[in-house]
């Protein structure tokens, strides 16, 4: 159904594999290890050595004017938008961390104290709310944080949680705010990833609005079915490499 990535991203994939190797950050005992950078991003290489993108890297190119009209209301109000974006991507990482935490069992404490009491407590009403929803639940813990590359469409991607949600096999993705149309595509690509490497067959894709505060709500929606969804991330993934190979013409 989805066609391969095309000449010019096989043409990317050599310079890069280039680079990389002139880096020296890949070796052949370690072809099918993703390694953490210093950066808070996690690195995906193929088994021929290759980096590839991750999943929310690609879907970040797509479109958000959104952002455009809150960064300009946050400056009518005097604050820095770049500063107020990062306090919550902050308090969405802990989120995610203690909501792991809850469906392992085990103990927050060592997570808790890289972040301020401020953070904590936004993060807390993100997972009492997911709490919630687990209490309406019969849920049953698969696995988490799955970090899983795709040779077939060569790209990476660290999934939330798959959990068996009242008996059906669910990829589930946590959104501390709302749901929009970036979480249905990286939801899509990550329940390709984890029937890729033999971890599904995935049955329905579970989205998950978690609010850091009494000013946003609970939102939850639930794919059946994201061949579209998967057919526009494919499509963004070929834009991805196609640009990727443009720039490197024009240095």
């Amino acid at each position: 159904m989805h066609k391969n990535l095309p000449d010019v991203a096989a043409k990317w994939e050599l310079e890069e594999k280039a680079e990389v190797n002139r880096v020296k950050v890949w070796t052949k005992a370690k072809k099918l290890e993703t390694t953490r950078d210093t950066k808070p991003h996690q690195q995906y290489f193929t088994a021929d050595g290759i980096r590839q993108p991750g999943v929310t890297t690609i879907t970040g190119i797509l479109d958000k004017p959104g952002l455009v009209i809150a960064a300009n209301k946050l400056g009518m109000q005097g604050i820095n938008a770049s500063d107020h974006w990062r306090g919550l991507a902050k308090i969405g990482q802990l989120a995610h961390k203690l909501i792991e935490h809850q469906l392992k069992g085990t103990d927050p404490e060592e997570d808790l104290k890289d972040f301020t009491e401020n953070e904590q407590k936004r993060a807390q009403n993100s997972t009492a709310r997911f709490q919630e929803w687990l209490s309406r639940r019969e849920v049953e813990y698969v696995s988490s944080e799955l970090q899983l590359v795709s040779e077939k469409y060569r790209f990476g991607g660290t999934g939330d949680a798959l959990l068996r949600v009242d008996g059906v096999l669910s990829y589930v993705e946590f959104k501390t705010g709302g749901i929009f149309l970036e979480a249905e595509l990286q939801g899509a690509a990550n329940a390709a990833l984890i029937d890729e490497n033999g971890y599904g067959p995935v049955e329905q894709i579970v989205l998950l609005g978690l609010p850091r505060g009494e000013d946003e709500a609970f939102s939850e929606k639930t794919l059946q079915e994201w061949t579209l969804q998967m057919k526009m991330f494919l499509t963004m993934l070929e834009i991805y490499h196609i640009r990727r190979t443009l720039e490197k013409t024009v240095r």
